[in-house]
């Protein structure tokens, strides 16, 4: 399920967990791989490492209000679950869209 802000609910591990893509769980998110800006982090998806999976689920999750013990999550699940909020995030992004210097996905 997604709502208007970009924010998903998935069923994880038999549990529903609310992801959601704050300024926050970015920076965080930007923090912790060592990455300059969510542009990077964007370009990442379709081929991210385990360890990039669980600190973005980590981090959404815990911008959802979620207090999940992320060790324990299925990475298929998660990975399905941060594919979904990407595209809740940036419905209409495209390769086109992405500025040069890797920010994020603008819309005019």
């Amino acid at each position: 399920m997604m709502s208007a802000r970009g924010d998903v609910t998935a069923i994880i591990g038999g549990e529903e967990v609310r992801l959601s893509l704050t300024l926050g769980a970015m920076a965080e998110i930007e923090r912790r791989l060592g990455v300059d800006s969510i542009g990077e982090v964007l370009a990442m998806v379709g081929r991210m490492s385990a360890r990039a999976i669980l600190v973005m689920f980590e981090e959404t999750a815990k911008a959802g209000g979620a207090d999940i013990d992320a060790s324990k999550i299925d990475a298929n699940e998660a990975f399905r679950a941060l594919t979904s909020l990407v595209e809740a995030a940036y419905p209409e992004s495209s390769e086109e869209d992405q500025p040069a210097d890797g920010g994020a996905p603008v819309k005019n």
